[in-house]
């Protein structure tokens, strides 16, 4: 889930599921990048 609050100019994340099969893979860094990127746009 994906959070943004506009008064503070933060982004918060949490419950990032990466099912087992795809963990290790970087899904979850690609994820988390991605996130960062949006916010910074």
């Amino acid at each position: 889930m994906l959070l943004e609050r506009e008064w503070n100019d933060s982004l918060r994340i949490w419950d990032v599921l990466v099912w087992k099969e795809y963990r290790r893979t970087g899904v979850g860094t690609e994820l988390m990048n991605t996130a960062k990127k949006k916010k910074r746009d």
